[in-house]
């Protein structure tokens, strides 16, 4: 029995007023990421660091070098910044084109889960109701991920190629399912854990041919893509992919992921129904593998580094949909009440996850501050380092290279052979004229070693400009060198 409008004025009314907060988080979320995408400094502590990755790739300067050298690359794999820098080549590379990178990737992901939703329920008004909620349980998850989604980083450009492989496979487009595959695993390495859950449920599922033809498009294309990389990396690009495997592994942490978890994604216990074969589709038992390989893919780095909001995307972003997908089935030969209890769930769960949005947004105070910052800097004359701002340097005008602060830490832990020692002897050999620093502890060695050579000027001009999301940080202490 499918889903009947011929129904009784309180169901009516339940299902407008889920419709109504469903459009509200779309409409929430959209307004929300256009008025960051223009925002001129970094709205995480990260930003920076990924866009001076594409704007090296764009200038045909090295990413994954020896680990003595000035540039440290982050440890992901370089499809996000080789993406970036061809949407840069048209546009230019600045915070505007890398967040609408990672806005098209969101808006991607609301869109097929909204679509894969209205395939269960048939075409007309119930179909497209259920795209709608299906597309709202991925956008209230907007502030669960700390505001991530539309931020200058792999994650989310790394989700959409998992949810389009899925999409695709769902529909037998095997070719496609495949290559998507390979990109999402060379925009984030995480992602192979979704991908071979992907595989696994096609041999779960019996479907020999199908999965013989994904692992050949799929295995084809990665050995290739490695192939490339390692030869024109002369063997650095496999080191730098396995640098995090000697950070400390605490299982304690599990608990926190799980409480994150829970927290970000609720209803994602309700997969579990799908252990009940003969009330789950083929199809959806497809999502739900995929979702059980997010779950391991978004848990792995809080035992490894503790976590952060942009590990939660994976199941965030699929929780939601997947969760509807399996009561959807569950209730298709039920008595109709039954689904619209599932309406009214959804709602209620819709409605509890209403959120004030102008905490994600920068204020008019921040947006004249980062653009006070630019102009002082342009100002300057002679070479500026910038540890955990980079990007703040190249886009005023300044090209010399930056050498990332997270970066070198991410390298000293992951037993690369880089040392810190290295990492000060390289600014002190430099001598760039400026060193801008936020002034906390983490950038505490640095100060310590280069404190002889360089002295306080003084904070920069105007009001200092916070990170919105994720650590905070504050661009404001601008240090000169002792000539």
């Amino acid at each position: 029995m499918g889903w009947s409008w011929k129904s009784p004025t309180v169901v009516r009314a339940i299902a407008a007023a889920a419709a109504g907060i469903a459009i509200w988080h779309l409409v929430t979320v959209a307004w929300t990421v256009g008025a960051r995408i223009r925002f001129n400094a970094d709205i995480d502590w990260l930003e920076g660091g990924e866009i001076y990755h594409a704007f090296r790739w764009s200038r045909g300067e090295g990413i994954y070098q020896p680990p003595t050298e000035g540039f440290l690359p982050y440890p992901y794999p370089p499809l996000y910044w080789v993406i970036l820098a061809g949407v840069g080549s048209i546009f230019g590379i600045d915070y505007a084109s890398a967040r609408t990178l990672s806005a098209v990737a969101f808006a991607v992901i609301i869109v097929l889960l909204g679509l894969e939703l209205r395939s269960r329920i048939g075409a007309g008004r119930a179909g497209w109701f259920a795209a709608l909620l299906g597309a709202a349980t991925v956008a209230m998850t907007y502030p669960d991920v700390g505001g991530f989604y539309d931020l200058a980083r792999v994650d989310t450009l790394a989700q959409a190629f998992v949810v389009i492989s899925t999409f695709a496979v769902v529909r037998r487009r095997i070719v496609w399912a495949a290559l998507a595959a390979t990109c999402a695993v060379y925009t984030k390495q995480t992602m192979l854990f979704p991908v071979v859950a992907l595989a696994a449920s096609m041999l779960l599922q019996r479907d020999t041919k199908v999965l013989v033809r994904f692992l050949l498009v799929a295995g084809g294309s990665s050995l290739a893509a490695l192939a490339v990389l390692e030869w024109s990396t002369h063997g650095l690009f496999l080191m730098w992919m396995l640098d995090t495997r000697h950070h400390g592994v605490d299982v304690h942490r599990l608990w926190t992921a799980g409480h994150d978890l829970l927290l970000a994604a609720p209803w994602l216990l309700v997969p579990l129904l799908a252990l009940h074969r003969s009330r789950v589709s083929a199809q959806t038992k497809i999502w739900v593998a995929v979702l059980g390989g997010c779950t391991v893919a978004a848990v792995l780095p809080f035992i490894k580094i503790g976590g952060f909001p942009n590990n939660l995307i994976p199941v965030a972003a699929l929780a939601g949909p997947v969760a509807l997908m399996v009561l959807i089935d569950w209730t298709a030969r039920a008595h109709p009440a039954a689904r619209q209890a599932v309406l009214a769930a959804a709602g209620i769960v819709l409605a509890l996850k209403i959120y004030d949005a102008e905490h994600y947004r920068p204020t008019a105070k921040s947006r004249k501050a980062a653009d006070d910052l630019s102009a002082q800097l342009r100002r300057l004359s002679g070479p500026i380092l910038c540890p955990l701002h980079p990007f703040a340097i190249i886009r005023s005008g300044h090209l010399e290279e930056q050498m990332g602060w997270i970066n070198q830490i991410d390298a000293v832990t992951g037993k690369t052979g880089a040392t810190y020692e290295q990492y000060m002897s390289n600014i002190l050999v430099r001598r760039p004229e400026y060193v801008l620093l936020d002034g906390n502890s983490i950038e505490a060695p640095i100060l310590d070693n280069i404190g002889g050579d360089y002295f306080l000027i003084g904070d920069v001009e105007g009001p200092p400009i916070s990170s919105i999301v994720g650590m905070n940080t504050i661009p404001k202490k601008l240090y000169r060198h002792r000539r």
